[in-house]
């Protein structure tokens, strides 16, 4: 067969290029607008007018449809249908049969042929004119990748104007369009997402605004009901609900009580103020604290309730919140719709929010109104003071107050009634209702028992009704028969207290009343007994005016008598106030001195004390003379005997004649005295001293009340000195105390023994007053002299030895007690030595330590030298019982003090044998001789602690191979060095018997772990140094990893693998490391001496000082290098003692 060939002319193919490029262009330029048509915030119904309209100039059809999916399947969320010249955009359509299929499987369709090829279709969306059908079809999905988007169909009435190159370039145009689309859908979706958050902005800032209004009210200082008033508007405005109100309970939370409310009618008002919460519908609310929420049928939910209905507005929903304060259900707050309202859970929050808000708000205008009620009633309180204070007339004074009480509160009735304690009939009584005065001819009579005001005065108690109508049964419990006073009206709201004098008589009651309910409160109560003190203050001092009245005029005839007596009583007092300013002794002496001549204008006063039956002093004197300290005989003195007698003053006159003058005349004589007045100083019924008031110029002459008068002083006299000496013993007990506390303070400062004794004989001066004082020790069946004080010749005393038997010392510590003598009044076995003879009182302490007796403190008074005069000489001075329990309290101290001192000595003696005992063990440890070989230059040097501390080392010669061992054992003195011995003898015999140094260390560890005390270990080093390789191996137990100094002056640390010390865990395994050393390399091996070295600001030598030590020092010989390195530490520690063994190995490879 002849095959035919058709060829094109050029001119076919340029027409058809030139075709394709402007079709192309007509693509171009249709996209271009399309996505023009996207920009900005266009309506997809303009968008699919433009995709329309430019698809018109790329494809020929006469119908049309465009279709954008909802984010739902099943529907397209926008549509527009074409139909020739008729057009029609519609939202929310359901899918075609075609435009399904496509949607559905994301693929094309194509149809030369509709009614031909796809006789089954049913459209489910027609439009335009149903005569004429479709025939060319073609569709294609909008592609999001390879999710469809939407739909695009083009029909044509005529058959096969489409090919499938027409699809393929809708479908590469349909693929631009999706994404044009899809940007046009998140813009509108981003604007939706914008515009709602608009709104929520707009629904909180409404909220905080809302919020913001009702804060206001706690810094807007208005009555609480306008506040609230303003509250709940702007709550019903922010939920946009109808109607609202907001309850308080009451101060007995039994009621609750409106103050607030809108939308609710005057008859709601009237009747529903106050609620008992008992029959509330909102109950559970305050009780539970919890909200209650209806959405819907409000009525009927109330429908069998006890609630007025018929006073409610129809309301459909409500929401009932507690308002709660600090855990406290303070009210409620309850909002009502007049339509079904659902509340969310953030409705539910935030409305929760404004009910703490508004609890908030009434609590803050709560402590408001209560500070300013506070500060009024001060202020009232303050007034009625000045007037009770000023006022002298009863009846003045009640106006005066019911004129304070009008200018504070509102109350419609004020009553007062003072009545006589004793009769109970009323004196005097205001009663004001509404401003009227009422005269109701009550003086004279007394209160009705059964009446609220004479309960008050039965039960001495407050009384309060918040409403007396409806409290008939608290009346009737009380036993109380109301009555109405003043106007016919009887009051609601009742309350009154008791006037009740400082001794506890009634003397009247103070009430306030008012025609309507709920008026007072505990609070009220509590300024009415306030006011009612004050009254009561008042009415005493009129009554007590009145009485000093009365008792003047009866006084006037003794006047004169009562006015000098005043006088006295002003100056006793005045001299009585003087004397009770001080309590030193000395001071009181002299004042009364100086007091008493100016009183009574004499030219001179002296005192005299009285210590004993035996002997006195001048005490005092003034003006002076000199003769203060002068001692007086008071042997059978006629004076003191006179005085023990009459306990009265004396006057005597005519020295010559009077026989009280018989033994001291010629002194008064000589003194310049012509007469004078004797008065006795009393107390605890003993007379201690007398008070002379002395004449130079001629016969004293004093009337009986004069005298009676220097008694009087005379007493005050003797209280001052007897408080000032009670205080002087109180001061010297506090002081002795103090020095017992410092005493046992130093003498714990010392362990030495002499040190110890010469502390305890210093301190017990400062606690007791001596003359001589010893201390004597028990050694077997004697006691030994061991420290004085006070003696003349201490060395001759402390010579001295007494045996127990026959000796007063000896008793004490046979005794176990202290023992005191006094010359010529005990029968003591006194030993006859030189140093006894001038004893006068002697108390001897033993000295008990831990139930042991060890020895005896003796304190001594002497006897005062002899005189060649006849002067009088106060008696020796004798330990009172305070000296006795403070020198048992010392003694103890001092005993316990002496036996530290004496088991510390003998700690210190074993210790220190111990220590050289550890020393000597420890030295013969260290190698006598280091070895000397070719190739290798070692030092080595040990400083011990004082206490032994462990450290050891050896260096042991094993044929071509050198050894090293440097050790520190855990502990101690005697064990450390028995353990050290132990270990460096083990890892000596190891070392023979292994080549491996961790082996070594392994059969060491091995073999001590059985004989290592509990919580002891020792830390280990051990190198082997191969001489002909010129290597080391070092394995380490716990020891401080040593130093390499190279030749070339580089320095590092030699760590081997970390590892526990020798002697804690049989099964441990130790590693080792090996390096490699040149000629002129030093290792250095060392101790934690070393390193913790420290000087006196506690900072340690540490590893970074010794590297400093060996840069500077590494290219000395061995031993030079040792003698540097411990001149650096020794300079660091500045003459610190050393707390542990310091030890230096130095191994230098030779070249």
């Amino acid at each position: 067969m002849q095959r035919r060939v058709i060829r094109r002319r050029p001119n076919d193919r340029k027409q058809q290029r030139t075709r394709q490029h402007q079709r192309d262009q007509q693509v171009l330029t249709a996209l271009y607008q399309i996505s023009l048509a996207c920009r900005g915030d266009p309506s997809f119904q303009q968008v699919f007018e433009t995709i329309r309209h430019e698809l018109a100039n790329v494809f020929t059809f006469d119908a049309a449809y465009i279709a954008l999916c909802a984010s739902n399947s099943g529907n397209f969320r926008a549509a527009l249908l074409v139909d020739e010249d008729l057009s029609e955009f519609l939202e929310h359509i359901e899918y075609g049969d075609l435009t399904g299929q496509i949607v559905t499987s994301g693929q094309p369709l194509f149809y030369r042929d509709l009614s031909a090829d796809h006789v089954a279709c049913q459209q489910s969306t027609t439009f335009g004119d149903h005569e004429k059908l479709s025939r060319a079809w073609m569709g294609v999905p909008l592609l999001i990748d390879t999710a469809a988007v939407g739909v695009i169909s083009l029909q044509s009435y005529r058959v096969g104007i489409y090919k499938q190159s027409d699809l393929d370039l809708l479908q590469r145009m349909a693929n631009v369009i999706a994404v044009a689309l899809q940007n046009v859908a998140l813009l509108e979706h981003r604007a939706l997402l914008q515009a709602a958050l608009e709104a929520q902005i707009s629904e909180r800032t409404a909220e905080l605004a809302a919020l913001q209004n009702i804060s206001d009210g706690l810094v807007e200082r208005q009555p609480l009901t306008v506040t609230l008033e303003r509250a709940l508007h702007e709550v019903l405005r922010l939920f946009q609900l109808d109607a609202g109100n907001v309850r308080l309970l009451d101060e007995q939370r039994q009621q609750l009580v409106l103050y607030a409310q809108h939308g609710f009618s005057a008859d709601y008002v009237a009747q529903t103020t106050y609620i008992a919460l008992t029959n509330s519908p909102i109950r559970e609310v305050v009780l539970s604290g919890q909200s209650r929420i209806t959405p819907h049928g409000w009525r009927q939910y109330h429908a069998n309730s006890e609630l007025p209905l018929e006073i409610f507005p129809p309301f459909e929903s409500s929401l009932i919140m507690p308002l709660t304060f600090s855990g406290r259900v303070t009210g409620t707050l309850s909002l009502f719709g007049l339509a079904p309202r659902p509340f969310d859970e953030d409705e539910v929050h935030l409305a929760q929010g404004v009910a703490y808000q508004i609890a908030i708000l009434i609590e803050n205008s709560r402590l408001l109104d209560e500070r300013e009620r506070q500060i009024e009633e001060l202020g009232a309180i303050g007034r009625i003071g000045q007037i009770v204070t000023a006022s002298y007339d009863l009846d003045q004074m009640l106006a005066a107050i019911y004129q304070v009480f009008v200018d504070l509160t509102d109350a419609t009735i004020f009553a007062l009634i003072i009545c006589d304690p004793e009769s109970g009939a009323i004196t005097n009584m205001a009663f004001v209702d509404e401003g009227e005065w009422f005269s109701l001819d009550l003086v004279g009579r007394k209160i009705q028992p059964n009446s609220l005001t004479g309960w008050i005065v039965q039960q001495r108690e407050p009384l309060l009704f918040d409403d007396i109508t409806t409290q008939v049964s608290e009346l009737q419990r009380r036993g109380i028969e109301p009555s109405v006073v003043g106007r016919t009206t009887p009051p609601r709201s009742w309350v009154g207290v008791p006037i009740v004098a400082p001794d506890g008589e009634i003397m009247g009651v103070l009430m306030l009343q008012d025609y309507r309910p709920q008026r007072f409160d505990s609070g009220t109560i509590d300024f009415l007994g306030q006011v009612a003190s004050h009254i009561s203050m008042g009415v005493q001092k009129v009554r007590l005016f009145a009485e000093r009245e009365r008792l003047l005029v009866e006084a006037r005839t003794h006047a004169q008598a009562a006015e000098l007596q005043a006088h006295r009583i002003a100056l006793v007092h005045r001299i009585t106030t003087l004397l009770a300013s001080s309590l030193d002794l000395d001071e009181i002496l002299d004042l009364a001195a100086k007091e008493l001549v100016q009183l009574f204008e004499v030219d001179h006063s002296g005192t005299v004390i009285i210590e004993s039956e035996e002997y006195g002093y001048v005490a005092a004197e003034y003006p002076l003379t000199g003769v203060i300290g002068l001692p007086l005989d008071m042997r059978d003195n006629v004076i003191v005997k006179h005085l023990n007698a009459t306990r009265r003053p004396v006057i005597i006159s005519g020295f010559d004649q009077h026989p009280l003058a018989v033994q001291a005349g010629d002194v008064w004589r000589a003194m310049g005295i012509t007469s004078l007045v004797i008065i006795p100083l009393v107390s605890r019924d003993r007379i201690f001293g007398t008070i002379s008031l002395d004449s130079y110029r001629g016969v004293l002459d004093f009337s009986a009340d004069e005298l009676e008068l220097m008694m009087t002083i005379a007493t005050s006299v003797a209280v001052a000195l007897e408080n000032a000496r009670l205080f002087a013993a109180e001061q010297a007990q506090h002081h002795t105390a103090e020095r017992l506390r410092e005493m046992a303070r130093v003498l714990s400062s010392s362990f030495d023994p002499a040190e110890v004794l010469r502390l305890v004989l210093e301190e017990l001066g400062r606690v007791i007053n001596f003359d001589t004082a010893s201390i004597m020790l028990l050694e077997g069946k004697t006691l030994r002299m061991v420290a004085t004080k006070g003696y003349q010749d201490a060395h001759h005393a402390q010579t001295l030895s007494l045996p127990l038997d026959g000796s007063a010392a000896g008793e004490v510590a046979r005794r176990r007690q202290s023992l005191l003598y006094v010359r010529g009044e005990q029968d003591l076995p006194w030993m006859n030595f030189a140093s006894s003879a001038s004893i006068a009182t002697w108390l001897g302490v033993p000295l008990v330590a831990r139930g042991r007796v060890v020895g005896v403190l003796n304190i001594d008074v002497r006897m005062p030298p002899p005189r060649d005069d006849d002067a009088i000489l106060p008696p020796p001075r004798r330990f009172s019982q305070r000296d006795l329990e403070v020198a048992g309290s010392f003694a103890n101290h001092a005993a316990l003090a002496i036996e530290n001192a004496r088991l510390y000595q003998e700690s210190v003696t074993r210790v220190e044998q111990e220590l050289e005992i550890a020393r000597n063990i420890q030295t013969n440890l260290f190698p006598r001789h280091l070895p000397n070989r070719p190739g290798i230059r070692i030092a080595a040097r040990c400083i011990p602690a004082r206490e032994t501390g462990g450290d050891f080392y050896d260096v042991v010669e094993l044929g071509q191979h050198i050894g090293i061992i440097v050790g520190d054992v855990s502990g101690k003195s005697i064990p450390a060095a028995m353990l050290m011995a132990a270990a460096r003898s083990i890892t000596r015999s190891e070392a023979r018997n292994h080549t491996i140094p961790w082996v070594t260390l392994s059969e060491t560890n091995r073999w001590l772990v059985d004989d290592v005390p509990r919580n002891s270990f020792v830390a280990l080093n051990y190198a082997l140094v191969d001489l002909q390789q010129q290597r080391i191996t070092l394995a380490s137990a716990g020891q401080l990893s040593p130093l390499l100094h190279r030749a070339d002056g580089s320095i590092s640390f030699l760590d081997s693998p970390p590892a526990i010390p020798l002697g804690i865990n049989p099964s441990t395994e130790y590693c080792q490391i090996e390096v490699m050393l040149a000629p002129n390399d030093t290792i250095l091996f060392y101790t934690d001496g070393i390193i913790e070295a420290h000087n006196q600001q506690r900072e340690l030598f540490g590893f970074e000082r010794i590297e400093q030590a060996l840069q500077r020092w590494g290219n000395l010989e061995p031993n030079d290098l040792i003698e540097q390195l411990l001149a650096e530490v020794h300079a660091f520690s500045a003459g610190m003692p050393p707390h542990d063994d310091m030890t230096i190995v130095v191994m230098r490879m030779g070249p």
